[in-house]
């Protein structure tokens, strides 16, 4: 813990209660460890007792430059010259250690690790803080005499499921576990609880030695009735040498965000693909034999761009834009799999390594979990309603800059004049709309966000049986073509539709002027900057809105 006050003391304190008193009563504390990962500005540290954090020292060691033994980067062990005999009517006491400091030090050092009363601190005399949901002292005493407990362990810290989880059979964890006691352990019992309910335990077969402490593993196999937040209660008991002596501090809570559904990823994988290849058609067979294989149902949201080889009266303006991705030589048929890859230098993906590509995707765990309704206005149904709401399972950032974007496909479109098929070919999940060809900005509040989106005016051309949503959130555009992998993405067919509501005029008003971006393209479809446009006439779309313009 940093502070950069010159000439002052800092001090740092655990705090012993009444229970663990009463195990060691009528004992003597010898001495303390305390570790420093630093000395930088410290010229001199002290070791104490107190039965209350202002108090007198009731035990003290200092150390310095010229002390025995000398103040040391690491762990400092001192003995006491007048130990302290802990009486039989102990209401509990402090154990802790200050550091004189000449300038800026890191004087008081803790572990992440939270435990209850394991972090007091006063930085430079400004008064003492209760800080034992961030941490935990690095303090340890050395306790002497006949009375010593048998049996008796302790959990120093425990760790379920990083705070969330999904409603899944195994609940896994760590949990580091002391033995206080004088007697060896061989094994115990740890259990996971609900308030006083009983929700699963475990024997834990491990041997500890006295002063001895395991960072321990553990798996509990639980059903949660239902998704929510639940303050859980980890316990250690029934240990096999016998009963311990303190049950106050084998028992720690842990606060769990479990999650509804389940966690898993949803691929999103884009095929460019036009009716001048002759070796697309076999090209999205394949693609719609890996979608419909059973193990893969439901896990692949797939577009189609067409462009990449020639054009078509598929091709939309930003089928071409995504020719982006290329970085150069073009061709189709070709694909991307959530726009990811390990070494290449684009994440174009050819016909042969799509199916390794997408099954070694799939088992990628996400840390997003994407939930998406949709459905037409129930006021004018010509305007489909699309909303987003995502879940993040990371302390990271799931992207530098998160974005989303939306296409509206549909399937089953008769082909004109597809190259290279026999018979009456159609062409799947082809993109009729989307949000931005680039996607629009995420914005997370906590671990969640909210996205709405319309799609204006839908062709009433456009089978509606055939429509399909397909969302992703991804990086925002930058030049690295390899940069933009998607986090997670999911999609609603017609079948799946629901009555919607689209926001109201004032609200419309603030989404679209919030999310969508200008973008400007000359009459053969080529995409230009905005930025000093030479005179003539453009093509200028924002949003679903298209319309030319003339600058002059």
């Amino acid at each position: 813990m940093l502070d950069k006050t010159a000439g002052a003391w800092s001090s740092g304190a655990i705090f012993i209660p009444a229970s663990t008193a009463s195990t060691i009563a009528g004992c003597k504390i010898t001495g303390l460890r305390f570790g420093m990962s630093s000395l930088l500005g410290i010229d001199e540290a002290k070791a104490w007792i107190r039965t209350s954090l202002d108090g007198e020292d009731i035990a003290v060691k200092v150390l310095n430059s010229d002390s025995d033994p000398k103040l040391a980067r690491g762990w400092n062990e001192v003995s006491f010259e007048e130990p302290w005999t802990v009486p039989e009517d102990c209401e509990g006491f402090y154990l802790g250690y200050s550091v004189h400091q000449k300038g800026i030090s890191y004087g008081i050092n803790t572990s992440p690790a939270p435990c209850g009363n394991a972090l007091f601190v006063n930085m430079a005399g400004n008064g003492w803080e209760d800080l034992s949901s961030q941490g935990t002292l690095y303090l340890q005493a050395t306790v002497e005499g006949e009375n010593l407990p048998a049996v008796n362990l302790g959990v120093a810290s425990c760790n379920l499921a990083d705070q969330f989880f999904m409603n899944k059979d195994i609940l896994s964890g760590t949990f580091r576990v002391h033995n206080l006691g004088a007697q060896s352990v061989s094994a115990f019992e740890v259990s996971l609880m609900d308030g006083d309910t009983p929700l699963s335990s475990a024997i834990v077969n491990t041997s500890l030695v006295p002063g001895e402490s395991k960072e321990i593993p553990v798996d509990f196999t639980v059903a949660f009735p239902e998704a929510g937040i639940y303050n859980l209660t980890f316990k250690v008991d029934n240990i096999a040498e016998g009963d311990d002596a303190d049950m106050t501090d084998n028992v720690r809570n842990q606060e769990v965000h479990v999650m509804g559904g389940a966690l898993e990823r949803i691929v999103l994988v884009e095929e460019f693909s036009t009716e001048k290849c002759n070796n697309c058609p076999r090209a999205a067979g394949l693609l719609e034999s890996i979608v419909e294989r059973e193990a893969n149902k439901g896990r692949i949201a797939a577009v189609v761009h067409h462009s990449g080889y020639y054009t078509d009266f598929l091709t939309q303006l930003w089928d071409n834009d995504y020719l982006w991705f290329f970085n150069g030589a073009t061709g189709c048929p070709n694909f991307m799999v959530d726009r990811y890859t390990e070494t290449s230098p684009t994440p174009i993906v050819a016909e042969a390594n799509l199916d390794a590509a997408i099954t070694s995707r799939l088992q990628d765990e996400p840390v997003l979990l994407l939930d998406m309704k949709a459905g037409f206005d129930i006021t004018n149904d010509s305007r489909l309603v699309v909303e987003v709401c995502g879940t993040k399972f990371s302390r990271d950032p799931i992207c530098d800059e998160p974005y989303i974007t939306l296409w509206l496909t549909e399937n089953n479109v008769a082909a004109k004049n597809q190259q290279g098929s026999s018979g009456n070919f159609k062409h799947q999940h082809v993109t009729r709309a989307l949000n931005s060809t680039w996607g629009q900005p995420v914005l997370f509040e906590g671990d969640n966000f909210e996205y709405t989106y319309v799609f204006e005016d839908v062709d009433p051309s456009w089978k509606t049986a055939d429509l399909v949503v397909v969302g992703a959130v991804h990086e925002k555009k930058g030049t690295n073509r390899t940069g933009m992998a998607v986090a997670n993405a999911c999609f609603k067919g017609y079948d799946d539709f629901e009555a919607m509501s689209a926001p109201s005029g004032a609200d419309r008003v603030a989404v679209e002027g919030a999310q969508a971006e200008e973008e400007y393209y000359t009459l053969a479809g080529l995409r230009v900057s905005p930025e000093n446009l030479a005179p003539g006439l453009y093509i200028r779309r924002c949003g679903e809105k298209t319309e030319k313009v003339l600058v002059r």
